[in-house]
């Protein structure tokens, strides 16, 4: 089977050719049957011995894509499917009260889960509003933001799930289990729908410098998560990262994620991208950079620092200059027909319907970054 990313870009809507694939190991259900809009519940057996029940949202004759009901999806190859049955003729989340319960024994003693309106907050014991409620703020501000560009998103299907962390070293034991890259100070997992972070404790920084960035971290993540789960990026869909991260960064600004109490342009600039970006700039090294962005993600494989500048200026350029544009382009990535083939030149084609040619944006951006203030002072 090809990655995972592999997979969703090659999904298709109706898995008729899927059913050939596994005709000698599913008598039980014709797989003909299940399509994007057959909202049952499936319980489905691999060749190891697990069990999952769900929602098949995709399947082609690579594998077949599982949402569970709290929310994990499972992407599974032909040869791992033991058998597949209908068990439920509906199909709907697990309670936040199954949820909740079921991460207590997950972790334990040693942690709280606290419930908000939209989020199940796994943390050390302390304070609701020091831990669970700045999710809960920032989902909130979120809303605000794109419903005032006109993006009215849609409400999370699964309670999101979020962990904080005690301790790096337990960050660490967790991110190896799950492939992540050394150095990551915090994560949200399309796949498993969950934010996992850790509560920084840098010893020559006081205590509220190390809370700021703890909540940077888990500002930036929780963006994510939040928009993965309201409609403005899709978990099934590929979403081109410099949308992505660009998101996410803006929302690191104070101005982005609280306007009312921050509404002066300068609370809306991520001061640390900006000034790396300017850098850039003197050294030459940000022509093209736009058109590599929209053509593909490779920029943020060899040069990260460039690409997440860029990303997140022109990600704030288009939402304070071309709004309705920038909600549009949104909207077409969600629709199943972009989402499912997002190759360089579908990409490109996209941009281009949106905002016209890159180099011609990429000169206005420039503009843009110039007019900005010096320091946060001015």
């Amino acid at each position: 089977m090809h990655s995972p990313r592999t997979f969703l870009i090659a999904a298709v809507v109706v898995v008729g050719c899927f059913a050939l694939a596994l005709s000698n190991c599913c008598a039980q259900i014709k797989l003909t049957e299940l399509q994007l809009s057959d909202k049952k519940t499936y319980l489905l057996k691999t060749s190891t011995g697990n069990r999952y029940a769900g929602r098949v949202d995709l399947a082609d004759p690579t594998g077949l894509v599982m949402t569970r009901r709290n929310g994990r999806i499972v992407i599974l190859e032909p040869h791992e499917i033991k058998s597949i049955k209908k068990v439920d003729d509906t199909f709907y989340a697990k309670s936040f009260q199954q949820m909740r319960a079921s991460l207590q024994k997950e972790f334990g003693s040693k942690y709280v889960v606290s419930a908000t309106r939209h989020f199940l907050v796994v943390h050390p014991p302390g304070d609701y509003e020091r831990w669970a409620l700045p999710f809960e703020q920032l989902y909130a501000r979120f809303e605000a933001y794109f419903k005032t560009r006109g993006f009215v998103i849609t409400e999370p299907e699964f309670p999101m799930v979020a962990i904080v962390l005690r301790t790096r070293n337990e960050f660490v034991q967790m991110a190896k289990v799950r492939d992540i890259p050394a150095g990551v100070v915090g994560y949200y997992a399309f796949h498993s729908n969950r934010l996992i972070a850790y509560q920084r404790k840098i010893p020559w920084r006081n205590s509220s410098q190390n809370w700021a960035d703890t909540m940077d971290t888990i500002i930036h993540e929780a963006t994510h998560q939040t928009a993965a789960n309201t409609g403005i990026h899709s978990r099934l869909g590929v979403n081109p990262r410099w949308v992505t991260e660009g998101l996410a960064t803006m929302f690191e600004a104070k101005g982005v994620n609280n306007y009312f109490k921050y509404p002066e342009f300068k609370t809306r600039i991520n001061w640390e991208q900006l000034h790396a970006l300017r850098e850039l700039y003197e050294n030459g090294k940000v022509e093209g950079t736009v058109e590599q962005l929209v053509n593909g993600d490779s920029v943020f494989d060899h040069d990260s620092n460039r690409a997440y500048a860029v990303s997140w200026a022109l990600s704030l350029y288009l939402a304070e200059r071309n709004p309705h544009r920038y909600v549009q382009y949104l909207e077409m990535l969600q629709q199943d027909e972009f989402s499912s083939s997002l190759n360089a030149s579908n990409r490109a084609k996209y941009f281009f319907k949106a905002f016209g040619e890159p180099a011609g944006i990429e000169a206005d951006l420039r503009r843009f970054v110039n007019r900005m203030p010096k320091s946060e002072d001015k």
